[in-house]
Parts: C-alpha cells; sequence; structure tokens
C-alpha cells in the first residue's frame, strides 16, 4: 500500500465517504469521539475489518485497487483501471482482505505507530531528548562547520581505536613507554659520551704528565705547567662523568614510575609498544585526536561529538526551522519549544511509518487533534511542519479547531490540501 484514496464506510442506508489528499486531507469534525471513530475506521479498514468498510488505495505498482466489503458477501480487491480481480492476493485465511497481515502488522500495533494525538506531543515537548539545551545550542551554530568538525572528531576516534586495537595498548601507555624509552637514549648518550671524555682527557693528562717528566730537568716551569694541565684534564673527564650518573638516576626513576624493574623487562612485556613504528602510529593517532577535539570544541563547546552525530537528525531539523523563521522575518528561537519537541515527533513517525511492514510499506500518519492548546505562531509553525512532511508523505488530520479549518480552506481551494467536514454525516459503529 502507497497512498489512501478513499474511505466508504456504510450505517445501514447511509454512508460515510471521505476522500484522500495524496498529502495532507483536514478532516473536521468537533465531536472528539466521532472523530476518534473516524481515524480508527480508516485502520480497520487496511485490516480485517467488519463487512461496510470499503477502501480506495494506490499500490506500489501505481494500480488503484478497490477493496469491497460487502454486507452479505466475500471481501474482494478490485484493481479498478484493469477490472481485474486480485482478491487472492490480499485475502487472509478467514476470506477477510487484510492489507495490515498481508504487511506483517496487526490492527492494534498499527494504530499505535499511525496515530499521534495531543497527549503525545504535549508529552515529546516536555521530555524531547535527553538534553535539549545541547540541540538548541548545536542548531545555532554554523551547520557546514558543525558537521564538519563532528566528522573529523569521529574520524580521529576511529582511528585512534584502530591504532589501539593493532598495538593492544593505549595512547597513555605509549607516552609512558615513550618516556622511559626516551630516558633509556638519554642514559645511552650519557655512557658514550662518558666513554669518550674519560678516554680523551685520561690520554691528553697522561700525556702532559708524561711529557712534563721527561723535560722536568731540562725546563722545571713547562713540566711543571704540563703537570698542571695533565690533572686539570683528568679532572675535567671526571667530573663530566657526572652526567652519566644523573642520567642513570632518571632513567631509574623513569622505570619505577611505571612499576618496572630493568628496561630489558620492560620492552619484552610491553609486546608491540617497543617497536618504534607502531609506537609513533599510535601517539600519531592521539595527538590528532587531541586536536580534532579540540576544534570540535571550539565549534560546539563541551557538547561531546558521538552524541552529536547521534541526534544529528533532530540538531538538522531544529537549524533549519531556525532559518526558515529567521528567512521569513520571524524570531528563531520561538521555533525552539515545539519543532524538536512536538514537529520532531511528528518527524519520527512519518520516518518509521515509511518502512513499518516487511516490504518496507508506507503507512499514512493520522493525527487525531495534535495541536489542541496550542495558538498564534506556535500552532502556525506545527501546521507548516505537518504541510512540509505531507510534501513526502501522506497525513490525515483530524480536527474540531476552526483555526485548523481557516488555515486549511484557501489550501484546499488551490489543491494544496484535502479538506472534509464531517458534521451531521453518518457513521458505523467501529467492529
Amino acid at each position: 500500500m502507497v497512498e489512501l484514496s478513499r474511505l466508504v464506510v456504510e450505517d445501514g442506508r447511509n454512508a460515510l465517504t471521505i476522500d484522500l489528499h495524496p498529502g495532507l486531507s483536514i478532516v473536521v469534525e468537533p465531536n472528539p469521539g466521532l472523530r476518534s471513530r473516524v481515524l480508527a475506521q480508516f485502520v480497520d479498514g487496511l485490516g480485517p475489518a467488519r463487512s461496510g468498510v470499503h477502501l480506495e488505495i494506490i499500490d506500489f505498482e501505481g494500480r488503484r485497487l478497490a477493496v469491497f466489503r460487502p454486507f452479505g458477501g466475500k471481501h474482494r480487491v478490485v484493481d479498478i483501471e484493469r477490472a481485474a480481480d486480485l482478491t487472492e492476493q490480499y485475502a487472509a485465511p478467514n476470506d477477510h482482505v487484510d492489507l495490515l497481515g498481508r504487511a506483517g502488522l496487526d490492527p492494534r500495533h498499527a494504530i499505535e505507530r499511525m496515530r499521534v494525538t495531543a497527549d503525545m506531543l504535549d508529552a515529546s515537548s516536555a521530555s524531547g531528548s535527553s538534553d535539549p539545551e545541547a540541540i538548541r545550542q548545536l542548531a545555532a551554530v554554523d551547520q557546514d562547520r558543525l558537521w564538519a568538525a563532528a566528522e573529523h572528531a569521529a574520524d580521529a576516534k576511529r582511528r585512534l581505536d584502530e591504532a589501539t586495537r593493532r598495538t593492544s595498548s593505549t595512547p597513555a601507555a605509549a607516552a609512558a613507554f615513550e618516556s622511559v624509552s626516551s630516558t633509556q637514549r638519554q642514559l645511552r648518550r650519557a655512557r658514550e659520551n662518558n666513554r669518550s671524555t674519560l678516554k680523551l682527557g685520561f690520554g691528553v693528562g697522561g700525556a702532559c704528565i708524561a711529557a712534563a717528566l721527561v723535560i722536568f730537568f731540562q725546563d722545571e716551569w713547562t713540566a711543571r705547567w704540563l703537570v698542571i694541565l695533565g690533572l686539570a684534564a683528568i679532572t675535567l673527564a671526571v667530573v663530566h662523568s657526572r652526567h652519566q650518573f644523573a642520567a642513570s638516576r632518571t632513567a631509574a626513576s623513569a622505570l619505577r614510575n611505571v612499576g618496572a624493574e630493568d628496561w630489558d623487562t620492560y620492552r619484552r612485556t610491553n609486546g608491540r609498544l617497543a617497536d618504534d613504528d607502531d609506537r609513533a602510529e599510535l601517539m600519531a593517532a592521539a595527538g590528532n585526536f587531541h586536536e580534532a577535539n579540540e576544534a570540535w570544541r571550539a565549534v560546539a563547546g563541551s557538547v561531546p561529538a558521538e552524541w552529536a552525530l547521534e541526534h544529528r537528525r533532530a540538531i538538522e531539523a531544529l537549524a533549519t526551522e531556525r532559518r526558515r523563521a529567521a528567512e521569513s522575518g520571524g524570531d528563531p528561537e520561538r521555533v525552539d519549544g515545539t519543532l524538536w519537541g512536538a514537529g520532531r515527533l511528528l518527524t519520527d513517525r512519518v520516518v518509521e511509518l515509511r518502512s513499518l511492514g516487511y516490504a518496507r510499506e508506507p503507512f499514512p500518519l493520522l493525527l487525531d487533534e495534535p495541536f489542541a492548546g496550542r495558538t498564534g505562531d506556535e500552532l502556525r509553525h506545527l501546521l507548516d511542519v505537518t504541510l512540509r512532511l505531507a510534501d513526502h508523505h501522506q497525513v490525515v488530520l483530524a480536527t474540531g479547531d476552526a483555526a485548523i479549518e481557516a488555515w486549511a480552506a484557501p489550501l484546499a481551494a488551490n489543491g494544496r490540501v484535502g479538506l472534509a467536514r464531517l458534521t451531521s454525516q453518518p457513521l458505523g459503529q467501529p467492529a
């Protein structure tokens, strides 16, 4: 089933007929009980309804089908244009025509998903999202910049997760390993420098002292200066060796901080972190993640990027409404309390109804006086939201509100919506 075209309900010698618009149909009836019964008949007509409830629909193939449920006769489905009987394709085991059953649905479950009341919208406005202020905050910023930053942060998070899985470690562990590894490199350089310095110092010092001994009796003063130079070279070499001791203490302290006793054991127990490339990849991924998060926070503040992406549809919907309000000369802030609460529920229901059955058949959205208590700009905003949804999905709105009827009248005159007034028309009792 794609679209409802007509509902006919027989009541003895009388019949109620409602022709439906492919987009938005406004059904006007002041009596609340009768309104609810009218909407129930739409669901009954799709299910295994009683005799006397007839439908016309347009299916996925563009066929105009009539569902006949005559009193005292067999229920039938007929292709109107081809005059072909398609009853066998739709009949339930009891020979009743059951379009819902064919889609894997029962009437109770279907009406729970298809029907929306004012109480549901009020509850949605009150509860809305887990964090309405966050949605308002993000809807107010530049959306291109927002989602570019969010996707960059999400991509950086994915890369960090992949690097973490590959190395079986964490950025913190990699940073700790890098710190310990750095102290070990410094210790190696200190040892190498110390060996070179001692070798040079003792070599120069020894040579000076040896030369002094040779020339002592020929040139006493020169010999004395050579001895002084030799001792100075040896002393400087010894003093310089203290750098190795300092590097040794630093390296030992770094190992103690990570709970390791020696470098070789620590390196063996850390597996892939000991590989410079793997460790560099993990640390680079952590750095990119940090930079991406900083860029995200510059746009979105403290709201997590993951949360924003999870609620992206609601944020974008509210941003769109804010933009439309601004373009029309209104105040964008005034749409916040309605769209992402009541309007968001309507949007979510339409999305759900587009794929409710086995074959992902779209089912109409049935609104039972949904905007009770709403007036002025708030009512007009929600009606505009409903009208936009009806551009892509069939909606039936049953109401007794004269303001809604007045809003619909000019739209019905130019064919944008359908308008049916049921006052004084009979209606059979529900099954």
